[in-house]
């Protein structure tokens, strides 16, 4: 969590400089310090060299003791965690990304990204398209609040949990060569003659979008029959059971987006 997301996130803020640099510093500061602390006893060599590099809190005084070893366990403290579900939509958006990269090993090296949020991303989303980019590097990130079918050319297609979707266009997955603009929402055919998108390009994503339907129809198949068994939903705890009522609700959306993008890239599901 610390490297992979807070680290990424954060360097465009260390770069530029200045007050919120600081504060991003001590936040990082902070994190290094509590996690050397409870790493110590299972590689307490390491710990003690890292710990001695890290500069002194912000007053300048020392960090409690001489040694790591020494100083006292992290301790636990009841913090209001406000924004971590905003920041989900960061996690979910990067994931898509790097599974659109690794399904099309032929994508432009930096690519512009259409994030189309949903009700309840709507909100946050401008504001976590930088955290998007840092993260998940070389690209471009546009909130469309509108309808995707507004947005002229054919696209692969991601939908994020919670109804958010991610879109780059085909034309940067499969290579110049193929460039072309086509009208979203046209059928193949019509597509292959208002461009030079390639047919083997757009039924590549066709099958792909096809397999990640019936895989998502299937789990929501089986969140369903769980719902319909009573002995499920009047014995298991509640909190189980509404965890699964949205889970439902997600894979509905998702299902519902996906097959109208097999249907715009193609005309029938």
């Amino acid at each position: 969590e610390l490297a992979d997301w807070y680290l990424e996130t954060v360097k465009p803020r260390l770069a530029v400089g200045g007050a919120d640099a600081e504060v991003a510093r001590a936040v990082l500061v902070h994190c290094f310090d509590g996690a050397l602390r409870l790493l110590q006893p299972v590689i307490p060599f390491i710990t003690e060299t890292l710990w001695a590099k890290l500069p002194a809190i912000s007053d300048g005084s020392a960090r409690g003791r001489e040694f790591l070893t020494t100083s006292a366990w992290p301790e636990v403290r009841a913090l209001p965690l406000e924004g971590g579900d905003a920041f989900e939509l960061v996690r979910n958006a990067v994931f898509a990304i790097r599974k659109l990269r690794k399904d099309y090993p032929g994508a432009a090296k930096r690519l512009e990204v259409i994030l189309q949020p949903s009700a309840t991303d709507a909100a946050g989303a401008p504001l976590l398209t930088q955290d998007i980019e840092a993260v998940a590097r070389n690209i471009s990130v546009r909130v469309a609040q509108a309808g995707i079918s507004d947005t002229p050319g054919s696209f692969a297609h991601e939908v994020l949990t919670g109804g958010s979707e991610v879109f780059v266009s085909l034309n940067q997955l499969v290579g110049a060569a193929l460039a072309g603009d086509i009208r979203a929402g046209a059928t193949m055919s019509g597509a292959l003659s208002a461009s030079g998108l390639s047919e083997d390009a757009i039924a590549k994503e066709v099958a792909r979008l096809r397999a990640e339907l019936d895989q998502t129809q299937k789990i929501l198949d089986g969140v369903r029959a769980k719902l319909s068994n009573e002995s499920f939903t009047s014995r298991a705890k509640p909190e189980v059971v509404d965890g699964a009522r949205a889970q439902e609700r997600d894979l509905a959306q998702k299902v519902d987006a996906l097959t109208r993008k097999i249907e715009a890239l193609c005309g029938t599901r």
